[in-house]
């Protein structure tokens, strides 16, 4: 079967140093791309003075699109201009080795019945927890052993430190630098309720796909590998508005997705909510972020609470506004 042609899409704000290297890894694939479109809502010139900067020696047509702020919204934004039949979402911060396009390509021109919609790749920089690490997340209800899964208490468990030579499996969900058919934004958009106002998006990679896989099917393909070296610039909120939104955007997975919801699953869900932040801090004093490990922990509780609490609704579920710490 033929090979689908690819647009990469990465949405970008104000990071020209990490988004230098992801184009260069991108201008290094031994399967270019159809196009690549940076998605820019920055407020000065420096990426836009990148991408022009490297356009005309690029192995493929590279251009950037001017957006409003707000992950969600840059990467709608370039699905909508995109012209590739897959659609490869990148992070700004994500440097894919040179045969990742080729792993995705292969995966989708290998589809027998055409109903594969999503992939995704593995991140090879991923520390893995110890075993104490390992112990306190299966307490918190988080089930390690299952890649790919969303769990009955809303957490979603990511696809991490498999080997390059392992079977591509399907998934429940995919992790933000996934590809998806250009035929699955006809029906679906990343909804901008997961950026909370702050126009930094948590968990919207969850929900988009959860919605994709009800008509595709997703996967998994570890031979799709990638370097994510988090940038902590660019719009990222700090420790408390962080925590808090992702506990509420945990709440609207929970609310949305899990279907039936017995007394057994709101039980599951609310021991996660009460015993996900302490692990929380735990893996953050083990990183070296001891104020995060305060912080983020306590807003995370404490969100995770009024949402369920409330008595609201995922949609209705406001994030938290405020200063960032």
């Amino acid at each position: 079967m033929a090979e689908l042609p690819i647009s990469v899409i990465i949405p970008t704000r104000e990071r020209p140093g990490p988004l230098g290297e992801c184009l260069q890894a991108l201008r290094a694939q031994t399967r270019p791309p159809l196009e690549v479109i940076v998605v820019d809502s920055s407020a000065d010139a420096r990426s836009a003075e990148l991408v022009a900067g490297l356009a005309g020696g690029f192995p493929c047509e590279l251009r950037r699109l001017g957006a409003e702020r707000g992950s969600c919204r840059q990467r709608n934004a370039g699905a909508a201009a995109a012209r590739g039949a897959v659609l490869a979402f990148l992070d700004d911060d994500c440097v894919p080795q040179p045969d990742y396009l080729a792993a995705v390509a292969r995966a989708f021109g290998e589809d027998p019945d055409g109903r594969l919609g999503g992939v995704q790749g593995v991140i090879t920089n991923l520390t893995r927890p110890g075993r104490m690490a390992r112990l306190l997340l299966r307490l918190a209800g988080y089930d390690a052993a299952r890649p790919g899964a969303f769990l009955r208490n809303g957490l979603a468990v990511p696809a991490e430190s498999l080997p390059a030579e392992a079977a591509p499996f399907e998934a429940d969900w995919l992790a933000g630098a996934s590809s998806f058919r250009a035929e699955v934004f006809r029906q679906e958009r990343f909804s901008e309720l997961m950026e909370a106002g702050s126009g930094y998006a948590s968990a919207e990679d969850v929900d988009f796909s959860l919605r994709v896989g009800r008509r595709w099917r997703l996967a998994v393909v570890p031979a799709a590998r990638m370097e994510h070296r988090v940038a902590r610039s660019g719009g990222r909120p700090g420790a408390l508005d962080l925590g808090w939104q992702m506990a509420v955007n945990r709440h609207r997975l929970f609310h949305t997705y899990v279907r039936p919801r017995g007394p057994g699953t709101w039980l599951a869900y609310l021991w996660s909510v009460i015993a996900w932040p302490p692990v929380t801090a735990v893996l953050l004093l083990r990183a070296g972020r001891p104020l995060e490990a305060v912080l983020r922990p306590a807003a995370m509780l404490s969100g995770g609470l009024w949402a369920l609490l409330s008595g609201k609704k995922g949609a209705e579920t406001p994030g938290r506004q405020g200063s960032c710490a």
